[in-house]
């Protein structure tokens, strides 16, 4: 589910951030055998030095890390206005940490191990509501261009 790219358009990617190596190589395999452009970083730090806001894409991200949590980097989005859907991903069930990160934006939580095929369809999912939401946003955007030309008697009007 490639979206059309236009030759100065960043490609969509998905952004794995875990402390697990294993995990990072498996989520890069299986979004490359899939055909989904992907980067992988071992700490939430690492990611936000690489990350260029306004990229389009979506993040999966481990809720426990060392240094800044998964739930922190949310927070951390969020606050700065980055607009990236979010997957979670933990091997230990904690309801509350859970309901937190759905409550503040998350798409989805999946507990380690995971289904390689739902991952990668629920990425695909977030890849495409990146897109659509980057495509609604844009065309508010040139529509208040559009009205901030106008004069105030054409406005009342």
């Amino acid at each position: 589910m490639q979206a059309t790219q236009t030759p100065n358009e960043p490609v969509p990617t998905v952004y794995v951030v875990d402390d697990d190596a294993s995990i990072r190589e498996l989520l890069n395999w299986l979004m490359q055998s899939n055909g989904i452009a992907v980067a992988t970083y071992s700490n939430a730090q690492q990611f936000l030095k690489a990350f260029q806001a306004g990229s389009p894409g979506c993040l999966i991200v481990d809720l426990y890390m060392p240094g800044m949590s998964g739930l922190e980097l949310q927070h951390y989005l969020i606050e700065h206005h980055i607009t990236l859907p979010v997957i979670f991903l933990s091997a230990r069930a904690d309801i509350a940490k859970a309901v937190t990160a759905v409550k503040q934006g998350a798409v989805d939580f999946i507990e380690k191990p995971f289904d390689y095929k739902k991952i990668v369809a629920i990425a695909q999912d977030c890849l495409v509501r990146d897109r659509l939401l980057r495509g609604a946003k844009g065309n508010l955007d040139a529509k208040q261009a559009r009205m901030a030309l106008l004069t105030h008697r054409e406005r009342e009007v």
